[in-house]
């Protein structure tokens, strides 16, 4: 007696569920546009500087109160609860799409993982063993959550100075971070913390990859990670200082702000940052040409 193998589900369950998932999650986005970021965005479009001059006032009779549906276009706003019930609504879809799509793919692939025998070949991303140059990326990935963290927080004042201009909610932080500034830094940051997981990333696989690695890579990995607090370090201080006009022309040019649109850093951070690249190649081929041969 032969034991029965698993059903298979066809792949058109895949495209409905999906579809089903992405329908309900344009759907809430749609919603929450309209009852969340609407009166956010009304109340940004209709901001008025108290300081700049008032156009004469035309006497009008007074409005009835607005009824209806919330419609923030005709100045109906939400109630407090019915946002947090938009929200909550939105977060409660994502949950349950999630784990629905986890049990389809548990179900739909029962047969690979359960009938694994041990003579065949395992991923070496699951069996492989750690190495020192791998355990030496860890604090690479520490300084990527550090990085996202700032650039939204750059972005999240560079942002606000659209309503209140030189403050964030009351405190006068221009004089100190101005908008080119946080702007800068809220563009610059983005591209080094993903430039940052990017070589991490290769750094920590090569060996499990490959299950090779070469003498003194951890000694490399070090020396690059020392190279990326360099260049990201010395290149946001830079763009502070030239912003706040205290470096030359030929300072600016070399270890400043260059004012392009998104590489901003200046030349001599420029060529630290290739090279670092370039090593980074070399790292990997260590790595990789041993195991392709």
């Amino acid at each position: 007696m032969t034991n029965a193998r698993p059903r298979r589900w066809p792949l058109w369950w895949l495209i409905l569920a999906v579809a089903i998932l992405a329908i309900l999650a344009i759907l809430a986005t749609l919603i929450t546009l309209v009852v969340v970021i609407g009166p956010v965005f009304g109340h940004l479009v209709n901001f008025k500087d108290p300081a700049a001059p008032q156009p004469p006032q035309i006497p009008q009779s007074p409005q009835p109160p607005a009824v209806g549906p919330v419609n923030w276009l005709l100045g109906n706003t939400p109630f407090g609860s019915l946002v947090t019930l938009g929200v909550l609504s939105y977060m409660l879809i994502l949950v349950l799409g999630g784990l629905g799509a986890l049990t389809w793919f548990c179900i739909a692939t029962r047969d690979s993982w359960a009938s694994t025998r041990a003579d065949e070949p395992r991923d070496p991303l699951i069996t492989g063993r750690a190495t020192p140059s791998m355990y030496a990326t860890v604090k690479y990935f520490w300084v990527v959550g550090l990085l996202l963290v700032l650039q939204m927080i750059a972005g999240m004042v560079t942002a606000h100075y659209g309503v209140e201009g030189t403050a964030l909610y009351g405190m006068p932080i221009a004089q100190w971070l101005p908008y080119l500034l946080t702007r800068t830094w809220h563009v610059q940051l983005g591209i080094f913390w993903i430039a940052t997981a990017w070589l991490a990333t290769g750094l920590c696989l090569a060996p499990m990859l490959t299950g090779h690695e070469p003498r003194y890579q951890r000694l490399g990995v070090n020396v690059l990670f020392g190279a990326l607090l360099l260049v990201v370090g010395g290149s946001l201080t830079g763009q502070a200082l030239v912003i706040h006009r205290q470096l030359s022309p030929d300072a600016n040019f070399w270890v400043g702000h260059q004012g392009f649109e998104y590489l901003d850093l200046g030349r001599l951070w420029q060529l630290l940052l290739f090279g670092g690249l370039l090593f980074w190649i070399v790292l990997m081929l260590r790595c990789l040409v041993p195991g392709i041969r």
